[in-house]
């Protein structure tokens, strides 16, 4: 099973209730032993479908085909340990066939703890275990001999990291950039489990709806994300929520567009007497092969496989049938729905070869304030190739783990027989084929099944010291934290996920108390924003003029683990609907996160100049502002200031009045024309102006015509208005402006303002 696969499968078993979409994914210091006594109700709106991946790498399946046990206990390579918890203490052999111990000595040299701090990642070809310790003392990665059970060394990423998954050889590990609370579809990292070392990046998805499951490749070449329209489906109608699948090339970081899984939906569907019905949740499965070559879906009716090439995306639906008809074990189980949380779920996995599937609905009750029941409706083997239900058996035991051996002759299901207050645990062998019972053995409470390699007598080895270099803190302002909050704004901006951005900032504390405090962007008009509300709101207007940022370079502090004073500078180049800017930022860090971002940009071969008390952007080429007018008549403008370009030709006249209102200026000052109030915008940004139009004529030993005269009247001040003019050129006839001249004369309004 990949390890991915096999967390997401533990989770769904053990962490009733489900987390929120956005951190449904195996992470840090989460997992815990169960203990079966929920309080919580269920989160459905996160609820995720369960994955079950068989345990063998696709490209060793032709040689566990050929090969023999090479000692009892051991079946194609690989051995069959008993995982009463989830920090690698207590790992027993036990016989593929009897189930009884083999070893009195557990597999790994770790102390049995009480703590709910550890989680273990097995790698699909059972060689390499990685136990990660979550306490508070500080993380620490500790990776295992699969087949000796002996020390390697330890895991140090050079980047923080969450980590997800490990590839089907145990030589990468792949995780999201951060820490826990980064998104499910952020920027993920591969990371070499030598010598950390990051192997590549890779982007954040994009906006791509709620994930309700996210297999991944064996080699870790790509990533599978299923998403509905909406997260939440605790609602008191029936509803529908359909799945889509996202492929996401890990080399590339290329995305593909939804892929509609046929009849593949979540729903809540109403159940019992017409008149008083109840709400009961149900979700269909998904399954990996384990050469990663196919994706299984099968619907919550359990009559609609769908199969995904992984190789062509090529969908293919089949109804699954039975030989004969007999009553459907499939139908929703609508006479035993309790309550609204009441909920059934599709298991699903591949077998070895990958030619069928162990499928098995399971119904869980909510029963108030006493601990849930699970109940499972029978179990089926569906070949792949037709959707030909080829063996069933029944049995009402709450099913709360499934494992495949490597050779695909076994089934083995960790069941609960009994419901507390005194539950009962039993270990189950099924004939693969025909699913009859063939063992049973009791447990002292939950467990879980690895498969590992074959087991090798440990050799003579020092054992490991911990390395000086410690994982990346995240909680502190370290120079490889701050190089990950700088690179993660520029992607999570790039991406335009405001609420995936916002994460970056501290906003657990107040400003006075060292939290987010300010964010200052100026391309070209001013913006300060306090408010963590008005930031969206301020990035989803920058969002939908299309700003993105293109190439930057930041001046970090030294990497490693020593925290930081200094802050981050970036020069950038940004674009976006109308133009592209140069520009530089500087990002302030506290208690690992953001407090404060300055940044100023502006286009190539412009810059601001301030005079007569107002602050103008305009070409640097150009010189001026120069007030023609010193007499200052009774009917003049307060200022008559002019802008020449380099030949000394006047490109922009701006007048100064003093005036309560632009209606004003243009009733008493501009005579006839045409006027209108107008929305301008640049760089992202709007203005409202009164533009009016007014022709003019020359005439001159050349000839003579007429030419447009286009003002735009803003309100700076209570008191004082600009009018902002440009004049078409003078040439024989009538003459109009330039889309050019209107563009500059926009832009230069935008982005007037009072000094």
């Amino acid at each position: 099973m990949s390890d991915d696969l096999r967390d997401l499968f533990k989770k769904e078993l053990d962490q009733i209730p489900l987390r929120p979409t956005g951190t449904w994914v195996p992470a840090a210091g989460r997992r815990s032993a169960p203990r079966f006594t929920w309080r919580v109700p269920v989160a459905l709106g996160a609820a995720a479908v369960v994955l079950i991946a068989a345990l063998v790498g696709g490209r060793q399946l032709a040689s566990f085909r050929e090969r023999t046990a090479a000692a009892p206990g051991v079946v194609a390579g690989r051995a069959l340990y008993l995982s009463p918890s989830f920090n690698g203490s207590g790992w027993i052999q036990i016989d593929p066939d009897t189930l009884k111990d083999l070893t009195s000595k557990p597999l790994l040299e770790i102390a049995p703890s009480s703590t709910n701090s550890s989680a273990t990642l097995v790698s699909q070809d059972g060689s390499t275990i990685l136990v990660s310790d979550y306490s508070p003392g500080g993380v620490k990665h500790s990776v295992y001999d699969g087949r000796t059970g002996r020390l390697r060394g330890y895991f140090v990423p050079e980047v923080a990291m969450a980590l997800d998954s490990l590839s089907a050889d145990g030589q990468l590990a792949l995780g999201r950039s951060g820490d826990n609370r980064t998104p499910i579809t952020a920027e993920q990292v591969i990371v070499s489990l030598a010598d950390g070392h990051v192997v590549r990046r890779v982007p954040p998805t994009g906006e791509i709806g709620p994930v309700q499951a996210r297999p991944v490749a064996p080699d870790l070449s790509a990533i599978y994300y299923v998403a509905t329209p909406a997260g939440i489906l605790d609602v008191a109608v029936p509803r529908s929520l359909p799945y889509s699948l996202y492929v996401q090339s890990t080399s590339s970081g290329a995305v593909s567009g939804p892929i509609a899984l046929p009849a593949i939906a979540a729903a809540t569907v109403a159940t019992g007497p017409a008149v008083t019905p109840t709400m009961l949740d149900v979700r269909p499965g998904m399954a990996i092969s384990p050469d990663g070559t196919r994706l299984a879906a099968l619907s919550t009716g359990g009559r609609t496989l769908v199969i995904v090439d992984t190789r062509t995306l090529a969908v293919t639906s089949l109804a699954v049938h039975r030989k004969t008809s007999v009553l459907d074990l499939f139908r929703p189980l609508v006479a035993e729905a309790k309550t609204p949380n009441d909920e059934e779920r599709v298991s699903l996995a591949f077998t070895p070869d990958g030619t069928a599937l162990i499928a098995f609905i399971t119904a869980t009750h909510y029963n108030g304030e006493l601990a849930p029941t699970r109940t499972t409706r029978g179990i089926q083997r569906i070949e792949v190739a037709s959707g030909l239900i080829t063996a069933e058996a029944f049995a009402a035991d709450g099913i709360y783990g499934l494992t495949i051996s490597p050779d695909g002759r076994n089934v083995y299901l960790i069941v609960r027989a009994m419901e507390p207050p005194t539950p009962v645990y039993l270990l189950r062998r099924l004939d693969a084929q025909s699913l009859e019972l063939k063992a049973e053995r009791g447990l002292p409470d939950y467990a879980e099944l690895q498969n590992l390699a074959a087991p090798m007598p440990r050799e003579a080895a020092a054992t490991p010291s911990l390395p000086t270099r410690t994982q990346p803190t995240t909680s502190s302002c370290t120079g490889d934290r701050l190089r990950y909050l700088v690179e993660e704004f520029f992607a999570r901006y790039n991406a335009h996920h405001s609420a995936d951005l916002l994460t970056l900032f501290n906003l657990q504390a107040s400003a006075t108390g060292g939290g987010f405090a300010d964010y200052y962007d100026n391309p070209g008009v001013p913006v300060q924003i306090t408010n963590a509300g008005k930031l969206l709101t301020y990035w989803e207007d920058r969002f939908a003029a299309g700003d993105r940022f293109g190439s930057h370079s930041a001046s970090y502090p030294p990497e490693g683990s020593t925290p930081q004073t200094g802050n981050p500078t970036v020069s950038f180049t940004r674009s976006f609907t109308g133009g592209t800017q140069l520009g530089n930022m500087k990002l302030v860090c506290n208690g690992g996160l953001l407090t404060g971002v300055v940044m100023s940009s502006d286009y190539a071969g412009w810059a601001s100049r301030e005079a007569f008390g107002v602050r103008f952007s305009v070409p640097t080429s150009w010189s001026g502002p120069d007030d023609i007018d010193t007499k200052k008549g009774a009917e003049a403008p307060q200022n008559w200031l002019v802008f020449d370009d380099a030949a000394g030709n006047a490109q922009v006249t701006v007048w100064l009045w003093n005036a309560g209102s632009t209606a004003e200026v243009a009733t008493t000052r501009l005579a006839g024309g045409s006027r209108r109030t107008v929305t301008i915008g640049d760089a992202g940004q709007t203005r409202e102006v009164l533009e009016a139009h007014a022709s003019a004529s020359w005439s001159g030993p050349a000839g003579s015509g007429t030419y447009d005269n286009r003002h735009l009247l803003v309100q700076l001040t209570p008191l004082l208005v600009a009018d902002v003019i440009v004049s078409a050129a003078r040439i024989n006839g009538a003459s109009e402006l330039s889309a050019e001249q209107v563009q500059v004369q926009d832009r230069i309004t935008v982005r007037l303002s009072r000094q």
